[in-house]
């Protein structure tokens, strides 16, 4: 187990450093246990907009599940709403480490569908 995390973790260095590098905002994932998190950040590192499945507003829908494909799918349309009235074309896509598979591929998708370039 503990060489999975460290294997990880040194992807989530490579990948955090390819996209600092670029002069790109970017779409962070960040997953728990229990919770996904999304979160647009600019280039100095400030927090643009911030979204979470712990939110009142998406269990009002009736999207009890915490970390399944359909709150992943309405986490990214949020996002999407977002960069779209911030005219946001084009995002470095940090994965957080995490294989681009399942929900992480969904959200992905999902922005790449809706005219955001990656």
């Amino acid at each position: 187990m503990n060489k999975l995390i460290s294997q990880r973790k040194r992807t989530q260095r490579k990948i955090s450093f390819k996209i600092s590098s670029s002069a790109r905002k970017k779409i962070k994932i960040n997953k728990s246990n229990r919770y996904l998190a999304i979160s647009i950040i600019d280039t100095e590192g400030k927090i643009m907009y911030s979204l979470s499945s712990s939110n009142k507003k998406y269990k009002e829908e009736g999207l009890f599940s915490y970390k399944n494909k359909r709150i992943a799918k309405a986490l990214s349309d949020d996002a999407v709403t977002f960069c779209e009235n911030k005219n946001l074309k084009e995002l470095a896509f940090d994965r957080s480490g995490y294989k681009y598979h399942g929900v992480i591929k969904l959200i992905g998708d999902t922005l790449k569908e809706k005219g955001i370039v990656l």
